[in-house]
């Protein structure tokens, strides 16, 4: 059997959303990851400094 056999039919509207639905979750968790674990940090070094003294 051709390795490449599988990529040469249209993919099916199952395996379509599911690859849409893992991209979706990749980059939501990627996102989230970046911009708001610096927010995070920041608010968390806030209160800290904010309540030691």
């Amino acid at each position: 059997m051709d390795p490449m056999q599988p990529f040469m039919r249209p993919p099916s509207r199952e395996e379509l959303r599911a690859v849409l639905k893992a991209n979706a979750a990749f980059l939501a968790i990627y996102f989230t990851a970046i911009r708001a674990t610096p927010l995070a940090l920041d608010f968390a070094y806030a209160a800290y400094s904010h309540y030691s003294n």
